[in-house]
This record gives C-alpha cells, sequence and structure tokens, in this order.
C-alpha cells in the first residue's frame, strides 16, 4: 500500500509540474527577448517567423527542432544555430545568452532559466557585489562634491590673489633686476680679486713646494752619504774578519801538520837525519818529507783556509745587506713611500743583495732622470693631480665667490619666474569662471604615452615633451571650459605645417582626485587628453546614483517575496496532494 502510494505521489507531482510550465509558458516564451513578446502571440493557433520566410503551428514553437531560417522559433532551446537566449535575471541584470549554452548543464543565467533541470536562483547574491560597488562609487562621490565645496569656497580668496599678484608683480621684478645687478657687479669684482690672489697662491704654494723639495733632496743626500760610509765600514769590518779568518786557519793548519809529524813512525834514516840536524843545528840535515805526505798536509790546510774564508765572506755580505736595507728606510722615510713601481725594483736589489749577487749594494736614492719636456718647477694649478696628492698643499679658498655666483644664479631664476608669473596673471585677471573650477588655478597634470608626454597647467598653459630627446612643443595657451565645463581647451601652439596651430582639449570627468590620462592626437596637431577632477562632479549625477540604488534594493525585496511565495505555493500544493494521498481521494480519481 505504501509503495503505491508513493508511485501515485510521484505522478501526481509530474502531472502539476507539467500544468505549472504549461501555463507558465502561455504567458512568457522561454528565452523570449522582452521587446518581441508580442512577435510570439499566436495568430490564429500560427507563428511566422521574424523574417517573414515561413509560418508554422504555434505548438511548434521551442519544441527543440528548429524551423525558421533565422532561427525565431526556437528562443527557449538550443536547436538553431544562431539562436540568442534571453535571461531575464530578475534582482541582477539582464543578459543575452547563445542558445548553444542551453540546457547544456551549466547555470549560466542566475535566474536558472536556462536550464530545465533546475538551477538555483542566484540573483541576490550576485546583485550584492553589484549593490556593494554602487554604494562605493554613491560614497566616492560624495566625497568629490564636498571637496568641489571647498573649491568653491576658495574662489574668492584665489581671485583675490591673482589681482594682487597683477598689482605687485612688477614692483617685485624690479626689486630682482636690481638685487641681480648688485651681484651681478659683486660677482666680476671677486672674480678679478680672486684671480690675482690665486695667482698669489699658486706662487706661494710654488715656493714652498721647491722648498720641502730641496729638503727632502738634502735629507736623501744625507742618507746617501751615511750609507755609504756605513757600506764602507762594513767591507773594512768584511775584509778585517776575512784576514782574521785566514790567520787562524793557518794556525790550525800549523798545529795540524805537527800533530801529524808526531803521529807518524819515524824509519831509522829519518831519526839518524833528525839527530843529525840537532847536533848540527842544520834543519836541512833532517831532509826532506815524504812527497805524499807533504801533498796530503798542504790539501788539508788549503780546504781549511777556503771554508773559514767562505763563512767569512757569507757574514760580510749579510752584515752589508742589513746596512743597506736600514739606510733604504731611512731615506725612504725623509723622502716619501716609494710607488710600486719603485717597490718592485727595490725588492728586486734586495734580492740580488741578499744572494751576493752584487759586488757592492746599491744606492738607496738616486734622483732619476727628467724626461723631455719636465722641468724643476711643477705646475701648481689648482686642478693639478700632483698639487692635491701632497699632503702640505693648501687648497685655494674661493668659497666667497661662489657664494655670490650661486646667489645671482638663484636671482636669474626667481627673475624669470617673476616674468613668467607676470604673463600668467596678465591673462587670468580678467577670467570669469565657475567658483568651482578655482581649486585647479594653476594646478599642472601629465599624462605619459610611449613617445610623449603632455603637460598641461589649467588657467596658463599646455606643451608635449619629447620623451627621447626633452624636446617641449608648445600646444597653446588657456583659452576656457566648454561643452558646459566638460572640456578645457587651450591653443595658438607652435606651428604646425598644413595644419592650424597646435591645441589641447581635456576631457573632463567626474573623479576623487586631479588625474590625467590616454593622450591622443584625433586630427592632425589637435590633441586630445582625459582628466578628472572633483570640479567636474555634479549633484545631478549623485542623485541619479542613489535613485539607482534604492531602485536596485525594491528589486531585490521584491525579488525576495517573489521567491518566497512561489516557495510558499509549491509548499501548499503539496500539501493538498499529501492530503488526497492519504485520504484516497486521489486513488478513485484515478
Amino acid at each position: 500500500m505504501g509503495t503505491s502510494k508513493g508511485v501515485l505521489l510521484l505522478l501526481l507531482l509530474s502531472l502539476c509540474l507539467a500544468s505549472t510550465a504549461q501555463a507558465a509558458a502561455s504567458n512568457v516564451i522561454r528565452g523570449a527577448q522582452p521587446d518581441q513578446i508580442e512577435k510570439y502571440q499566436p495568430v490564429n493557433g500560427k507563428f511566422t517567423c521574424f523574417d517573414g520566410s515561413k509560418t508554422i503551428d504555434f505548438n511548434l514553437v521551442n519544441d527543440n527542432f528548429c524551423d525558421c531560417p533565422d532561427s525565431s522559433d526556437e528562443p527557449g532551446t538550443s536547436a538553431c544555430p544562431n539562436g540568442v537566449f534571453y535571461c531575464r535575471n530578475k534582482g541582477h541584470e539582464p543578459r543575452l545568452l547563445a542558445t548553444s549554452f542551453v540546457d547544456d548543464g551549466v547555470c549560466d543565467c542566475c535566474d536558472g532559466t536556462d536550464e530545465l533541470s533546475g538551477c538555483k536562483n542566484t540573483c541576490i547574491e550576485k546583485n550584492s557585489a553589484k549593490r556593494d560597488a554602487l554604494r562605493a562609487k554613491i560614497d566616492e562621490y560624495k566625497a568629490s562634491l564636498e571637496t568641489k565645496g571647498q573649491y568653491a569656497a576658495s574662489a574668492a580668496g584665489v581671485r583675490e590673489h591673482i589681482k594682487q599678484r597683477h598689482a605687485n608683480v612688477d614692483g617685485d621684478i624690479a626689486a630682482t633686476e636690481q638685487e641681480l645687478q648688485k651681484l651681478t657687479a659683486d660677482k666680476k669684482r671677486l672674480e678679478e680679486e680672486t684671480e690675482v690672489k690665486r695667482v698669489a697662491h699658486k706662487k706661494q704654494q710654488a715656493e714652498l713646494a721647491a722648498q720641502r723639495k730641496a729638503e727632502r733632496e738634502a735629507a736623501a743626500v744625507k742618507a746617501t752619504e751615511e750609507a755609504a760610509a756605513a757600506a764602507k765600514a762594513a767591507e773594512e769590518q768584511a775584509a778585517a774578519d776575512k784576514a782574521a779568518a785566514e790567520a787562524a786557519a793557518a794556525a790550525e793548519g800549523a798545529a795540524g801538520e805537527g800533530a801529524a809529524a808526531a803521529e807518524h813512525e819515524e824509519t831509522d834514516e829519518e831519526r839518524g837525519r833528525r839527530i843529525a840536524a840537532q847536533w848540527t843545528n842544520d834543519p836541512a840535515a833532517a831532509g826532506p818529507a815524504s812527497d805524499s805526505q807533504a801533498a796530503a798536509d798542504e790539501a788539508a790546510s788549503q780546504q781549511q783556509q777556503q771554508a773559514v774564508t767562505d763563512e767569512a765572506a757569507k757574514d760580510g755580505a749579510s752584515y752589508l745587506s742589513r746596512v743597506y736595507s736600514k739606510a733604504k728606510e731611512s731615506v725612504q722615510k725623509i723622502i716619501g713611500s716609494p710607488t710600486n713601481a719603485d717597490s718592485a725594483e727595490s725588492d728586486d736589489a734586495d734580492s740580488a743583495a741578499a744572494a751576493g749577487d752584487e759586488d757592492e749594494p746599491p744606492l738607496p736614492y738616486e734622483e732619476p732622470a727628467p724626461e723631455d719636456g719636465d722641468t724643476d718647477e711643477p705646475d701648481w694649478s689648482m686642478n693639478n693631480d700632483s698639487v692635491n696628492a701632497d699632503p702640505d698643499y693648501e687648497p685655494f679658498d674661493d668659497s666667497e665667490l661662489k657664494k655670490v655666483s650661486e646667489d645671482a644664479s638663484a636671482a636669474e631664476r626667481k627673475l624669470t619666474e617673476l616674468r613668467t608669473e607676470k604673463e600668467r596673471v596678465a591673462r587670468q585677471v580678467d577670467l570669469t569662471f565657475n567658483d568651482a573650477w578655482a581649486g585647479l588655478m594653476n594646478k599642472c597634470l601629465e599624462a605619459r604615452m610611449p613617445q610623449f608626454t603632455y603637460k598641461f597647467c589649467f588657467f596658463d598653459k599646455a606643451s608635449q615633451v619629447d620623451n627621447g630627446g626633452g624636446h617641449e612643443t608648445s600646444l597653446g595657451l588657456w583659452r576656457g571650459f566648454e561643452k558646459g565645463g566638460t572640456e578645457a581647451v587651450f591653443d595658438g601652439g607652435d606651428y604646425c605645417h598644413k595644419a592650424p596651430a597646435r591645441s589641447l582639449r581635456v576631457r573632463l570627468e567626474c573623479g576623487s582626485e586631479e588625474k590625467a590620462w590616454d593622450a591622443s592626437e584625433p586630427e592632425v596637431c589637435s590633441y586630445a587628453v582625459h582628466a578628472s577632477t572633483p570640479a567636474a562632479c555634479k549633484t545631478d549625477r549623485l542623485k541619479q546614483l542613489e535613485d539607482n540604488m534604492a531602485s536596485l534594493l525594491a528589486e531585490e525585496a521584491a525579488l525576495a517575496a517573489e521567491i518566497a511565495a512561489e516557495e510558499a505555493q509549491r509548499q501548499a500544493d503539496l500539501a493538498v496532494l499529501r492530503a488526497k494521498i492519504e485520504g484516497g481521494g486521489a486513488h478513485d480519481e484515478l
């Protein structure tokens, strides 16, 4: 019994949904655009294709078969290749969708109407982002209008400032010209005085340098003489050491011969000769020693003497090297540290002396030979590196001249700015403009593009600057506002071949700050730039935005109520069906 009730319930639900869909279809054609609804009203049960090519039975509309060449008979199915489906998306934004996306299993319309299988209505959720963006835009617009009010409040002060500057700028120019004349005269006088002082300073530095050079040379000569004396003393000491060594070696040789003779066993003949020599007091009577013994003794004696002599020579060379090194250090302290090349040469000389390759150590200092073009007097000019590198060099003090030169340059820049200001306020003093534009007085903006940068200052001038070379071309002077304050115009710029003089139009729109972008050249030598400013904001636009917000909130409320009503009706229908099934009424009807 329970199973049969379930089957009956499903059957009744299907019939109910089918009848509901049929009733809805009789009022609204699925996928039809609002401006085409009247074309989908049947005439004698017939439908005519929009292009008039065919007339078909009305029940063939949206039957999932394409009958009309223009696809107008299937706005709610994917049967026709070029069909268009309309998403109503109540509460959000309507949308046109290619019919190829209809019934493809993906919910493309937020109200779910593109899928018969049923999609959740998410239009209210999607509308929250739109609602938040609109609210942020309203808040920004209100802030911009507040800034515009501040601009308008400053208008009286801006106009008064222009009048005062127009009246006073001539006096400022005259005072600056007088100041510049004085500074120019002071500069010329100081240049002459400074040049005299500079020459005297050069002479003084040259004299001091010559004195320091003489002192260094004298110290070097003295150090050289002391080193030579030390070297001579070392040589004499080495010779004395060598003689003493040779004497000691000879004595040791004689003692060795005596010992060798004592150790030698006399023959009978030798003993006889010795006794004869003693009796006759004639050493020759003893006779010559054996040849081999004499040769051996002589060789031993010479070898010993040579060893002593070599040791003495070695000690002497080492002593000379030490004396030379100390003398060289003394000279270097006097004449300054050597260059890298000099150090390398000195190291080579030290190595040669230590190895005993040189018979005599080199002098610790030698005056380099002058090259071609060299003179005894150095170049003591201010830019001479050798002067600046000299630790004793005293730089020339020209700070007073530098200060006056800087002040004169500053006065020249100020005079140029004042003359430019005079031209500007002469154009601005008679200007008439809306109070809100006062905040833009002399405010400058830039729009940077790949090749050029476009610069303009409201109520003043405009120019085009080459990003590569920096060349600046005039795009004209301020002419005023046009098109209800939506464009600011500059004209009368530099010459343009076969076209009017260069000009610039600034297309203004409401924004929270001043900025420029998107420069272009709509016509030859006629340029355009977009810019935003609070001064361009209008209260009417704020009211329009607020009305849009009110409508959006009303649509959301209506949609929520509609969805709630549909859900309540669906629950009521289900309750009736359940009652019928439980009471058996449905079974009797079947």
